[in-house]
Order: structure tokens, then sequence, then C-alpha cells
């Protein structure tokens, strides 16, 4: 994602689901950066 970040992307088109175009696609980065996966899950 970070790598993303760093990219001028004007949309984001998923196999499923809406275009993500404008403001929504850093918004979709933004969330995606901060979404438990992974090690974030695993129980301690």
């Amino acid at each position: 994602m970070q790598r993303l970040q760093q990219l001028e992307i004007d949309r984001i088109l998923p196999q499923h689901g809406s275009v993500l175009e404008g403001d929504q696609v850093q918004a979709a980065i933004n969330y995606l950066m901060a979404l438990p996966c992974g090690v974030d899950l695993a129980e301690e």
C-alpha cells in the first residue's frame, strides 16, 4: 500500500464492486493501510 500511495492513480477498477475515482482512490488506500491482517490478527 505504501508503494501504491506513491503512484498517481486516477481510478481503481476492481473485479467486483464499483469503480473508485478521485478522492475515493486515496480513501481506499488509507482504509486498506489501516485494515488489520496477517500478524495483526494473531493472538498473543
